[in-house]
């Protein structure tokens, strides 16, 4: 048995040598681009309000219903996303504008414009969605108070001083209750940075109140909203019609969606008719959508 362990030893480090380079490829880049390799479109969750917000924006839809090619690698968040387009050379996906600096792909322009805080604030960028905050329709002081600290000159300077562009209004008017101390705010992961610098300041001048943010997606939040589980959900998109019947929301906020690909690629621009024919399965490779350029 004692003859075995060099090999045992030999083995272990093989395998450690291997994943190694294995991880390399993924930060480096992963395979180089080809035109003629078939595309690989990378998206988001169902549950996730990225993904129904960049369906929504480029009418990835058939009679209302997400069209998104069932061919479409489908991952759970932001950093998979980026691991994914890291490691092929033909990938292509969306991620919040704020992730997109990662090492190993790099940010397309959406017809002709480059995501920015003063592209959003001007409506260039055609990839902006909103960031909605919603109470149940019986609400807190607590959640009354921090939506109005959001809408206040101080919460909208927290807003773009983070590079999002501030907007809407809400109106809250304190319930006939006594204060609970307490507070829970259930958001999507895309707003979780933003929603935790407006609480740190809001709490700040608050030291009789605890909150606890959960970091969930969209669709979550807003199920622990109208559960009763929650005081505040935050959106990462608009809410529909039946949404809006369980709950008193506005918007609050822009930002933006930026497409990125591998930092092989040496595609810079696409349209939006480009970016909807690539994710419903219109084109088999990147040499059809550069002969399709405008």
């Amino acid at each position: 048995m004692e003859r075995c362990k060099p090999v045992v030893r030999y083995a272990a480090i093989l395998s450690a040598v291997m994943m190694l380079l294995i991880m390399w490829a993924v930060t480096h880049g992963g395979n180089a681009f080809d035109p003629a390799a078939p595309i690989v479109p990378v998206t988001r969750e169902e549950s996730s309000g990225t993904r129904s917000a960049f369906t929504e924006i480029l009418s990835i839809t058939h009679n209302g219903i997400d069209a998104m090619d069932n061919n479409a690698v489908t991952v759970g968040g932001s950093a998979a996303a980026l691991a994914a387009i890291r490691a092929d050379g033909e990938a292509i996906g969306y991620i919040p504008a704020r992730l997109a600096g990662s090492e190993g792909v790099r940010i397309v322009a959406v017809d002709g414009v480059l995501p920015s805080a003063a592209t959003i604030r001007s409506g260039e960028y055609p990839l902006s969605r909103p960031l909605t905050v919603a109470m149940g329709m019986e609400y807190s002081y607590e959640a009354a108070d921090l939506c109005r600290y959001i809408f206040s000159e101080a919460g909208r300077a927290v807003i773009g001083g983070l590079g999002y562009a501030p907007c809407g209004d809400m109106t809250a008017t304190l319930p006939a209750v006594d204060k609970r101390g307490r507070i829970r705010i259930c958001c999507s992961a895309t707003a979780a940075p933003l929603v935790e610098k407006l609480v740190d300041e809001w709490a700040g001048n608050r030291p009789d109140i605890t909150a606890e943010i959960h970091r969930t997606d969209t669709a979550s939040a807003l199920m622990l909203l109208f559960s009763g589980t929650c005081d505040i959900a935050v959106a990462s998109r608009t809410l529909t019609d039946s949404e809006l019947q369980s709950c008193t929301a506005s918007v609050f906020a822009l930002d933006s969606i930026a497409v990125v690909v591998n930092d092989s690629n040496p595609v810079s621009s696409l349209t939006s008719a480009q970016l909807r024919q690539i994710y419903m399965g219109g084109y088999s490779c990147w040499s059809e959508v550069f002969d399709n350029a405008d």
